[in-house]
């Protein structure tokens, strides 16, 4: 096989079965009630105990609620520079409901999140983050919330990192509460719970850094939230993957998540009302130039003042052809559905969510699955 068509991911699953995690629930053909993702970058020291801890209280979960089917720990190693993939491999063999994928570089959160999300069986997906400062002994909460709400947001009340970590997510928040209207505390908390039906319908939207605004996406595509305060431990290894780079990107995205949902059918409203603003701050610079150098002057300006806003106008009314000559504001691509109103792994449109492809590997490379039956 050649070079061109190997795989770009590895991942823990029954060898001829493309897209479906390997696990206790999937070989016994159970029903899967719960998905647990978690995306992971160099986080060797964490994967075992998380994983423990989480087949511990998912287990205890199962029993007391009467569940019939079972439960699968989803670890996607986003381009891991230590040793995260071999504890994977290990936490799989120990409990049969721990699947891993693996990037083969670091595409960042946000894919490794619809890689997760692509790979979940569950009805009920929580996400979490790797570095042991979500509490599994929160779960039970989380589910709990989920009988009466789509989307449970985590909130870290008291949040267990530094100051200005603190600071810059305070500031962040307090700008999406006022521009989105949702009354969240942390809206950027890692720890969330989604029904499937909800995390499908935010999953084409993870690209980028767009992971952040995952309850925009949902209230926007109509899908009831609520907020759960939440333990926050400190992070006992590795480093934070965040700095000041990311959250001035998450403030840009914000430009991006508006005319993704408030203005996505009619994005002439949105470049219209930069362009009438823009039309006044130049009308406004002409003042001044009239005083000193007369009309003749201020009326020179003028056409200069106006090619911003008649740009802006311009790509508004482009932006509205474009989007109606496609039918209206309709989502993104949706992901495809099996018969069950389950996500096919298999028909899913890999470009959708920036990730690429799982398929079997043609290089030569045995997933645990594989290596068992050599």
């Amino acid at each position: 096989m050649r070079s061109s068509q190997r795989a770009n991911l590895q991942a823990i699953r029954p060898l001829g079965v493309r897209g479906v995690p390997t696990g206790r629930a999937h070989e016994q053909g159970e029903r899967v009630e719960v998905s647990v993702v978690v995306p992971a970058r160099d986080e060797e020291l964490t994967i075992g105990p998380l994983t423990e801890a989480l087949g511990r209280e998912l287990t205890a979960q199962l029993a007391e609620r009467g569940w019939q089917g079972g439960y699968e720990i989803v670890i996607v190693d986003d381009g891991s520079r230590d040793g995260t993939w071999g504890e994977i491999e290990r936490a799989a063999e120990r409990d049969r409901s721990v699947c891993g994928v693996r990037h083969p570089r670091g595409l960042g959160k946000a894919a490794a999140l619809a890689t997760g999300i692509r790979m979940a069986r569950g009805d009920r997906i929580v996400l979490m983050d790797a570095d042991l400062q979500d509490d599994p002994t929160e779960l039970p909460r989380f589910l709990n919330e989920l009988e009466r709400f789509d989307v449970v947001c985590g909130w870290k009340r008291e949040r267990q990192d530094p100051l200005g970590k603190r600071v810059a997510s305070r500031i962040f928040n307090a700008v999406c509460r006022r521009v989105f209207g949702l009354e969240l505390h942390d809206m950027n908390c890692g720890f969330k719970a989604l029904r499937r039906e909800a995390a499908e319908a935010v999953y084409p939207y993870l690209k980028g850094e767009l992971h952040r605004y995952v309850p925009v996406f949902a209230s926007a595509a109509g899908f009831t939230i609520t907020e759960l305060a939440v333990r926050h431990h400190p992070r006992r290894h590795g480093r934070s993957k965040y700095g000041l780079a990311r959250w001035l990107a998450g403030a840009c995205d914000l430009v991006t998540v508006l005319l993704l949902t408030r203005y996505r059918e009619r994005p002439a409203h949105a470049f219209g009302s930069v362009a009438v603003v823009a039309a006044a701050l130049g009308g406004l610079a002409a003042l001044p130039l009239a005083l000193v150098g007369g009309t003749r002057t201020a009326l020179a300006a003028v056409p200069v003042a106006m090619v911003v806003p008649a740009a802006l106008f311009s790509a508004g009314f482009v932006a509205e052809l474009v989007v109606h000559g496609r039918g209206g504001g309709a989502s993104p691509r949706h992901a495809s559905h099996d018969a069950s109103g389950r996500l096919d792994a298999d028909l899913v449109d890999p470009a959708a969510a920036n990730v690429p492809a799982l398929a079997v590997a043609d290089d030569g490379t045995k997933t645990i699955a594989e290596a068992k039956g050599a």
